[in-house]
């Protein structure tokens, strides 16, 4: 028996091409579908502007986002209502049809809290992100003159998947941020509709694209107002077809009147305007009473740092106040302050680091791609002055494409805080102009696979991925801790830690620790008792206290468990709160490389049940998730591969006041 050679495996794939594009293309959406399951914590935002916390979650422990405070108001709540709520009710009416109950969406789990949108923006990036790149790249291989079986419609044979689709779903970006509820997601899938209406193949002139047009607009500018960015030179190809089609109509009736053209001009430009409206005036509506029951609940800060942006959060129509989060949000970023405290970035980020990062070799090609299409625009000018006659013109996708692309790089480069989901968007013009054909060989593939292989696994599965595990399975025991404190992560998303109790007759009371620090000086440490028996959640008090330092970690400690008056006797028991009793306990969630490399951590790794030498806590080891990465504590490395990578672990410690 003949082993097969290198070439016979070649022709293989040539002759079953189209099988082997439909097999490699379904896998990467399933992957993309199960990936969803992924434990990486990308960024906060993609829960606290997504919606979980902010507009359905009634508990008073819900972190609404300072975004969506009423003083602020600089986001708007229907889409976080449409990438969370709306699937969330579909999932909970579905399953009260299966099985007849309570499923409110109060009532829903924090796994399904966060497993459902994300299944949700995943399918809904399929339909539009993927199909939009499906239609544009039968466009183009048609504008390169390649051999179409359906010449009615313009699109190539669809035994086929188009390479730009595969590239596509094989792209990290798209197997991780395509399926999570960020807003940058939905302003990608806006900017794919957009372009699907552009180069629609189907009544091509009617009037009623206008109208979907505006409407699109408004939807992608109110999710993000950087959608205009990339919008832009998709209506100037817009309505340059429209000045187009009018000029074919004069050459049809033999006819030429610059009449027609102002007069077809203002039409679509009334038209667009029109579903541009009525969309944002639906947007501020919704965000309007939102915002007002916001502000009729909540008592807005006299110290505000920002006066101007509290004074520009309301605008006056009619003597009633309204709610435009767009200008908002504008007024905020218009502010160097304000974006000083998220952080400063060079303005050539996005373009020398946040490009690679997101793309990789596709930037790279783009970049080439840009510089090559200049220097023949540079030729083809030099050759027209000598022969008037000589024209060259790049295929229209390809140059749409490329417009799209570098009016969103440039925008937003001009922007000092650059995040490299911004970019986002330009995901699709990337994939379709770049000409993926000549860049198939096997040593191109191998380096496409890594790039997305190591950018896939650090962001989906090991960046800050012992978070979301550990609240989802925060409740470890019968008894409740006094308090569960996070230190030296990312922002724990309280409803992750929602949980079907099955005693939702008997109240649990918690006590809510408000500023546990700020009260060091009291005797009396009191907080705030909440009973859940109505909604079925058994919830505990959590702590945050981001990337402080030890001592403050410690002096929370002290706070909460209260050794010190502990160890004076019967009375000194007495002046405590009812959960400071004997038995109290504290949960700690910290990445391994914070404990081992400060003082509290003496031989922590050999002894699992250590005590922190500060204060004396008896101190147990209860849960390890692993991997986790934290970028800033990452572990020294001491040269050895596998003790570097055992210390990429989140810890949970019971820490309680029994002495060691």
């Amino acid at each position: 028996m003949t082993r097969p050679t290198r070439s016979t495996s070649t022709n293989f794939v040539q002759n079953n091409k189209a099988a082997v594009s439909w097999i490699v293309y379904v896998l990467l959406i399933g992957l993309r579908l199960i990936f969803v399951l992924l434990p990486g914590y990308v960024h906060p935002d993609e829960f606290f502007q997504s919606g979980q916390e902010a507009l359905f979650f009634s508990s008073t422990r819900a972190t609404v986002a300072w975004e969506f405070e009423s003083h602020n108001a600089i986001r708007s709540v229907v889409p976080p209502w449409f990438l969370t709520v709306l699937p969330l009710r579909f999932y909970a009416f579905v399953c009260h049809l299966v099985s007849p109950g309570d499923w409110s969406i109060d009532r829903l789990s924090g796994r399904e809290l966060l497993l459902v949108p994300r299944l949700f923006v995943a399918l809904l990036s399929i339909f539009t992100v993927d199909v939009c790149v499906w239609r544009m790249g039968r466009l183009k291989n048609q504008e390169r003159e390649i051999k179409c079986t359906d010449a009615n419609n313009g699109w190539e044979s669809l035994s086929t998947v188009p390479l730009e689709v595969i590239v596509l779903a094989s792209s990290w970006p798209a197997l991780v941020l395509l399926n999570r509820p960020f807003s940058n997601s939905l302003e990608t899938m806006c900017l794919a509709c957009l372009l699907q209406v552009i180069f629609s193949t189907g009544s091509k002139f009617s009037t009623c694209r206008c109208i979907v047009v505006g409407a699109i607009c408004a939807a992608g500018f109110f999710s993000r107002i950087t959608f205009a960015s990339f919008a832009a030179p998709i209506v100037l190809l817009f309505v340059h077809q429209r000045q187009s089609h009018y000029r074919d109509l004069d050459s049809i009736k033999q006819r030429s009147s610059l009449g027609n053209y102002v007069h077809g001009f203002l039409l679509d430009s009334f038209l667009m305007a029109l579903g541009f409206i009525v969309v944002s005036g639906l947007f501020i509506w919704a965000d309007t009473r939102f915002y007002q029951e916001r502000h009729n609940d909540l008592i807005i800060p006299e110290t505000a740092e920002d006066e101007g942006l509290k004074d520009a959060a309301t605008t006056k129509l009619f003597g009633r106040p309204i709610f435009i989060t767009p200008l908002n949000f504008l007024a905020y970023n218009s502010n160097a302050t304000n974006l000083s405290q998220h952080g400063l970035h060079p303005r050539y980020i996005h373009a020398l680091v946040n490009m690679p990062m997101l793309f990789g070799p596709l930037a790279i090609l783009w970049y080439l791609q840009l510089f090559r299409m200049w220097f023949q625009y540079k030729s083809v000018k030099n050759e027209a002055r000598q022969t008037p006659q000589s024209s060259h013109a790049w295929p229209m996708i390809t140059s749409t494409c490329v417009g799209i692309g570098v009016s969103g790089l440039c925008v937003l480069s001009c922007a000092p805080h650059q995040e490299p989901r911004f970019l986002l968007p330009i995901l699709i013009p990337l994939v379709v102009s770049v000409p993926c054909q000549k860049w198939t060989g096997r040593a191109a593939v191998l380096i496409w696979i890594i790039f997305n292989g190591v950018l896939l696994g650090f962001f989906g599965g090991l960046h800050q991925a012992g978070v979301v595990p550990s609240l989802l399975e925060l409740n470890f025991g019968a008894k409740q801790p006094a308090a569960v404190v996070f230190y030296h992560t990312y922002m724990p998303p309280l409803f992750l830690t929602r949980s079907r109790s099955p005693e939702s007759e008997k109240g649990v009371c918690n006590t809510f620790l408000d500023d546990p620090v700020s009260q060091t000086e009291h005797n009396d440490f009191r907080g705030r008792c909440d009973l859940k028996s109505k909604d079925g959640f058994n919830e505990m008090p959590i702590i945050d206290l981001k990337g402080t330092n030890e001592s403050h970690l410690l002096d929370t400690l002290n706070d909460l468990l209260r050794c010190d008056l502990r160890a004076t006797g019967k009375n000194g028991i007495q002046t405590i709160d009812e959960f400071t009793t004997a038995d109290n306990f504290v949960y700690v969630v910290a990445p391994w490389t914070t404990i081992s490399h400060s003082s509290l951590g003496d031989d922590a790794r050999e002894n699992p049940t250590f005590c922190l030498p500060k204060i004396g806590f008896d101190c147990e080891k209860i849960r390890t998730y692993h991997p986790h990465i934290t970028t800033e504590d990452f572990p020294t490395w001491e040269g050895s591969i596998r003790t570097f990578w055992s210390q990429l672990e989140l810890n949970v410690w019971n820490l309680s006041c029994r002495h060691c």
